[in-house]
């Protein structure tokens, strides 16, 4: 037992004393790469260790930390503080970090439910980010923030779904109807099949 505790000790301490030696960008390189297991095997909790250093000067830093909070990676759940840390990442405006503080506010995760609030950043956001698109699409298709307007949504998830955008796609086919259908069906299916053969690749 005391030679499996020196040796976990060891390298815990090899890892701490290196982490102090790193800029900020590279704490996050080195959280990114334990975070996504591309390299290393994944470990969430080695992975929080270095975005929590670098979240101290790095806004990126509080991007990847408060995402881990948010998701609850690393067992260290905390939607409240997660809030906090996108507000902050997004005062520096890191545009990930605006859209996940638009998540939270949509689904009241941290912070006060205000689906207006939500809808207005999505729609600021959907010129430079897919993903914010992609829930203003969602906005207009459940009248989330804004009136329903099915015509709105179906051309925001066209419009998403020619961006190579999956989650569109899936909305805008199960939409639409007559000949294009079909064909926009077997699109879909075949992007999807080369989502999955990339995420296989990258494993």
């Amino acid at each position: 037992f005391r030679k499996v505790y020196r040796k976990w000790f060891n390298s815990e301490q090899n890892m701490a004393n290196a982490e102090k030696q790193l800029s900020a960008e590279e704490l996050i390189q080195e959280g990114i790469k334990y975070y996504t297991g591309k390299g290393v095997k994944r470990k969430y909790s080695t992975a929080v260790g270095f975005f929590r250093d670098a979240a101290q000067t790095n806004p990126i830093g509080k991007l990847w930390y408060a995402k881990c909070k948010y998701f609850g990676n690393g067992k260290i759940y905390d939607p409240v503080r997660a809030y906090s840390l996108f507000s902050e990442a997004a005062e520096s405006n890191i545009i990930e970090a605006k859209y996940y503080q638009a998540l939270c506010l949509l689904s009241g995760a941290g912070v006060d439910y205000n689906e207006k609030e939500a809808f207005n950043i999505f729609k600021q956001l959907s010129k430079e980010y897919l993903p914010a698109l992609h829930h203003l699409g969602l906005c207009y298709y459940s009248g989330l923030g804004t009136p329903r307007d099915f015509e709105k949504s179906l051309e925001i998830f066209k419009l998403a779904t020619e961006k190579q955008y999956l989650l569109s796609e899936l909305y805008y086919v199960s939409m639409i109807t007559g000949p294009e259908k079909q064909s926009a069906h077997e699109k879909l299916r075949a992007h999807a099949e080369q989502v999955i053969s990339n995420d296989d690749n990258d494993v």
